[in-house]
């Protein structure tokens, strides 16, 4: 198996322009913010976001759990809320979603998560390229609404207060 190839990342330069695209030096975009970037060696941008502590301290209690009843620790493929899965997935959605918006999670990062499913991370090597394109489109779709002044979430909103009955 070969050996895995770190690369190292730097927080983009305060007189580089801000890779949000707001066209604006980063230093006075996003650099005071939360969310921060960063470029990696190979060229690639992230943004990353702050997990607060009670965030943390709640997914931590949620790990000792899952050991509990399972005898083991989660797997990276194992559900992140998976002490709910007797609930509705109408409800984990909301409980979800409450919880990132608690975090200070990025709206766009809210949408792509209501549309794909998916929480991706940075690093995360528990998502294939496909699972991060699908996520990275979600993105767009949410900025191509808000650009074109609608609202990202109404689908999702109609879709909450309507049964939908399977074939």
């Amino acid at each position: 198996m070969p050996a895995k190839i770190r690369s190292k990342k730097r927080e983009i330069g305060e007189k580089e322009l801000c890779p949000c695209g707001s066209g604006i030096k980063y230093k006075y975009c996003h650099k005071k913010t939360t969310k921060k970037y960063f470029e990696f060696d190979n060229g690639d941008v992230v943004a990353e976001v702050a997990i607060p502590q009670e965030l943390v301290n709640q997914l931590e209690e949620s790990r000792k759990e899952f050991k509990n009843i399972f005898g083991r620790s989660p797997y990276k493929s194992d559900p992140v809320f998976w002490n709910r899965a007797e609930l509705k997935e109408n409800t984990i959605l909301k409980r979800t979603k409450k919880v990132m918006r608690a975090a200070k999670v990025p709206e766009e990062l809210i949408f792509a998560y209501e549309k794909t499913g998916l929480i991706i991370a940075s690093d995360s090597p528990a998502t294939s390229r496909a699972e991060r394109e699908e996520f990275r489109s979600a993105v767009k779709e949410y900025f191509q609404l808000k650009e074109d002044n609608s609202d990202p979430f109404y689908i999702f909103t109609y879709l909450d207060s309507h049964s939908i009955i399977p074939f």
